[in-house]
């Protein structure tokens, strides 16, 4: 139990970063 929660916090933390690169090529792009 405690690694399939360590294993989501892990993908949600990826999803997070991803969503920041996403925000960050969008102001390059701008």
């Amino acid at each position: 139990m405690g690694l399939n929660q360590k294993i989501e916090d892990t993908e949600g933390e990826i999803r997070t970063f991803e969503g920041h690169l996403d925000i960050m090529d969008a102001a390059i792009n701008s």
